[in-house]
This record gives structure tokens, sequence and C-alpha cells, in this order.
């Protein structure tokens, strides 16, 4: 049989028949043969061409499907390259893997329910923001796949909702979501990194309205918030805002909680008399503490994740980066930072992807919408299709 193998390209321009179908064969020519499938980025300014841009991808590229988005920055090797024009390509030759395509119109996406057959395999799955309505459409996804690991991204466009497309060969009017389930033949093993730490101390949420926490620990929730604020040093406490959040524990069996017990979600609003409003639904028992992001924080959290990973498994032989338009540049100040620690740690690896609007990927056996997450999937050749979650 075949070996698994994979090429990336990143082609930074404004659409050119000639110089796309160049880089096409070009991948083509790396992989040793024909594609089983091609992930493709564009920029916002490529979608009147679209249809002639899947076009030579698929002719020239000789492959059955091309699945991808627009994006504002794309990823390469090495590379996660910000406000840019241009492509981003991910040739993957997976010979004894089957794959299952799926899309979702906007007028599915309250009432989809697919087939997710035995839930078995791993999904890539990627939204339009401005069609599938975010967290709504992660709960029904999560309905249809059950326990199967899902990564991806919320596409992004420079100009808003009209430079904004998910697609799926030349289809793209309309569609809110597509995505690929891979089963056999490979393995997909992740790493999500929230990139933030705890501050202050974990307490049990003893109060809550929804989505608002009223008390912790029998506490005022804005009390307590206010506390882990002011355990910050002088300078953090200077960049602190917009960068609190609040972590809702994976587990209540656990004696110790720190860094990656958690699952990271938005502080929406915060008032001494109504309390914190966050961007989940917590319960009234379960274990909450308070985190900061910063660069370091989120440097190291890839680092240690990448690092776990190279240490337990080989090499993978392709990858797929979804990151936060957040990150990049805006939060370490300098660019291709996340690419480049994925290079650094696991090699110099065939990396696609793109900057989002959002991050989808498991985080306690459940997938989940992020922000400011770098989410990635890993390829390596293997029997049978594995998901594991790296609770980040």
């Amino acid at each position: 049989m075949q070996e698994n193998r994979a090429a990336s390209r990143f082609l930074p321009s404004a659409f050119d028949e000639e110089s796309l179908r160049e880089t096409v064969e070009s991948a083509r020519r790396e992989l040793g043969g024909d594609p089983s499938v091609i992930f493709a980025h564009v920029s916002s300014d490529w979608l009147p061409y679209l249809k002639e841009a899947v076009e030579i991808i698929r002719v020239f590229g000789h492959a059955r499907h091309v699945i991808g988005s627009t994006a504002e920055g794309f990823v390469g090797v090495g590379v996660d390259s910000e406000r840019v024009s241009g492509c981003s390509l991910l040739f993957l030759r997976l010979p004894g893997t089957r794959m299952e395509f799926l899309k979702v119109k906007t007028g599915e996406v309250e009432s989809f329910v697919g087939d997710a057959g035995s839930g078995a395999g791993v999904w890539l799955a990627l939204c339009n923001p401005y069609l599938a309505h975010g967290e709504r459409w992660m709960q029904r996804w999560n309905l249809m796949v059950g326990d199967a690991a899902t990564y991806g991204g919320l596409a992004s466009g420079i100009s808003g909702a009209e430079g904004t497309a998910v697609f799926l060969d030349a289809e793209w009017e309309e569609m809110a979501a597509v995505a690929v389930r891979f089963s056999g033949g490979i393995q997909v093993r992740g790493v999500v990194s929230q990139g933030c730490r705890p501050i202050g101390l974990p307490y049990t949420v003893t109060g809550v309205r929804q989505n608002v926490v009223t008390s912790i620990g029998s506490r005022q929730a804005f009390k307590v918030l206010e506390e882990a604020f002011q355990d910050l040093n002088s300078a953090e406490r200077q960049s602190a805002p917009g960068n609190l959040f609040a972590g809702l524990a994976l587990s209540e069996y656990r004696e110790d909680f720190g860094r990656g017990d958690f699952l990271v979600r938005n502080i929406l609003g915060a008032d001494p008399e109504r309390g914190v409003a966050l961007g989940a639904f917590p319960r009234s028992g379960q274990t909450l503490q308070f985190q900061v992001r910063d660069k370091e924080t989120a440097d190291a959290d890839l680092r240690r994740l990448c690092l776990a990973l190279g240490r337990t498994h080989e090499r993978p032989f392709a990858g797929m980066l979804f990151s936060c338009l957040g990150r990049g540049s805006r939060m370490f100040g300098v660019p291709n930072h996340d690419a480049r620690v994925i290079e650094e740690v696991l090699g110099k690896i065939p990396l696609g992807g793109f900057l989002g609007n959002g991050e989808i990927g498991p985080v306690g056996g459940r997938n989940y919408l992020h922000g400011y997450t770098a989410s990635t999937a890993f390829f390596y050749a293997g029997e049978g299709a594995e998901e594991n979650h790296h609770p980040a």
C-alpha cells in the first residue's frame, strides 16, 4: 500500500491563474501522486474568483475534493501570516483512509442532524460565523458526532460578512459549514492550547442565574473576581483588561487545580450587584477559578502541549493549525509565533490552516468553540483514527 504523504504551500499574492497553477503543480509533484483531499484557504479578495480558483486546484492538483474557507491570515510551514492576500494549501494523500464530507446550508443550521455513523474517526470542520451562529451550531454538532473529536475554526474575512465564506469544491453560496471525517488508515491527535493560567483561588459556584455567576464560595462573585485581580502584580494589572477569563473545572475529582484543568470562557461583564456574566452556562457546585492570558503563558502552554505529544508519539506527517486572529503579532509582538513553535518542537512538517474568528477543539472529551486559542490536528501513520483530548 502507498504511504500517507502531505505537501503544503503558501501563496502570498492576489488571485493569479498562472501563479496558482504553478503552486498547485509544485505541491502535487512533492506529494508524488494524486491527493485524497486538498484544504484551501483564501483571502477575501479571492472570493469573486473562487470558482476559477477551486477549478484550478482540482484540475491541476488531480483532487476529487477541495474544502476550505476565506481567512485573514494563513498557515504554512513556520508561517502564520496575518492580513495579507493569498492562499494556503495542504495536500493530503491518504490511501487507506475513509473520508466522509458534510455540508450544511444556512437554512439547515437549526435542524440538521446528519449521519455520524458509529461516531468513529475525527472531524475537521469549518464554519461561517455569520451563518452558523456559533454556540447553537456547536450544540447541534455535538449531538450529531457524539464522542468524535472535532478540530477546526470559524472563517474570517477582511470585509466582514460579505468577504467570509466556507466551501466544498466550488459550492459556497449560503454555506454555513463544511466538514470532513477521517477514519481508518491514519491517526489524528490534537492540541488545544487555551493559553491562560489560573489566578486567585478555586472556589465552588454557589449561585448562578443562566450565564451569570452571582456567588462563588458563598461570597459575592464580583468580590472574588476583584480579589483575583488584586493578586496580580502592577504590570499584570495594567495589561489585564481584556485578558481576564473564567476557568470552569473539567473535573471535580481533583485536590489541586492548575493550568490545563479548566475550560476557559470569556467574561462578558461584571457588576457588584448582578454578578459576573460568562460566555458559558456554569452550574451550581462547579469549581471556578479566574484566569489571565498573556504572551508568556500562551507561548509556554503551546510548547508544553506540543512537547508532551512529541515525547509520546513519533513525528506527524502533517498538521492543520487553527489559530485566533487575536493571537499572532497582536499577542506575541512577533509574527508567525504558533507555526514556529510547532516547527521548533515537532519538526518541519507540511502545515495548513488559517487565522480565524474562533477555534474548534475538544477539551475534557467534548467539543467546544474557543477564542484566543490555537487548535491543531496532527496526522500520523497508523491503523484506525484516534482522537486525543488535551484539556489545555
